[in-house]
């Protein structure tokens, strides 16, 4: 999945500002950053990396088209694309290191990326020059809703206990059953330990959701 609505546009912004020198990328997607970020001067040289090669053909295409359209006085950044996984590619020995590495492969902004994107800060700290840059989409925004969850769930058996007692068994069933209505259809409302957690303080006090 590939847009460029305006939520893309804004949370992928920090990679066009960061920009700079050799630039790598992962996720060819419809190119939108790329147009930006070849654009910049003081970028020389991108580098992406796209798993799907259907991808490639349809729009890396239009960006050499760009290219070839630059002023005659002015040098193009040099752009390659790779048709590989990210998790799989090692470049050559030789290559120097890239100032600014960027990862965009995810379809949606969840929590469960994470764990991708650790791995793959891990593996391409390496090839990251001194004092470059290196980022996930949304990776900080993930980080620290991840911390809310955390600090959430150990709040939660004083929440419930609370809940339950102003509200009474009847309207605090009634309320659980609202909230667990909603989580699906919005599945990020609880995570799993909330599930856990509220099962566990139902189990407590010897009632069902369900009845």
């Amino acid at each position: 999945m590939m847009s460029d609505t305006p939520m893309e546009r804004r949370t992928n912004l920090e990679i066009v500002q960061q920009a700079r020198g050799r630039v790598l990328i992962a996720g060819l997607g419809i190119g939108m950053i790329l147009r930006a970020i070849l654009r910049k001067p003081e970028v020389t040289h991108v580098t992406v990396l796209e798993k799907y090669k259907d991808v490639i053909d349809l729009v890396f295409p239009s960006l050499l088209r760009m290219l070839a359209q630059w002023p005659p006085a002015e040098q193009p950044p040099r752009l390659e694309v790779f048709h590989a996984d990210v998790f799989e590619w090692t470049p050559p020995p030789d290559r120097p290191r890239y100032h600014v590495i960027y990862f965009d492969i995810w379809p949606n902004s969840t929590i469960d990326s994470l764990p991708e994107m650790h791995a793959l800060h891990k593996r391409y700290r390496p090839l990251l020059a001194k004092g470059g840059w290196m980022d996930s989409w949304t990776y900080r925004k993930l980080k620290g809703k991840k911390a809310e969850d955390v600090r959430f769930d150990k709040e939660l058996p004083a929440r419930l206990e609370r809940w339950w007692a102003e509200n009474g068994p009847e309207k605090f069933l009634a309320g659980m059953r609202k909230l667990y209505a909603a989580a699906e259809r919005e599945p990020g409302i609880l995570t799993p330990a909330n599930r856990e957690t509220i099962r566990r303080f139902l189990e407590a006090k010897r009632i069902a959701l369900s009845s």
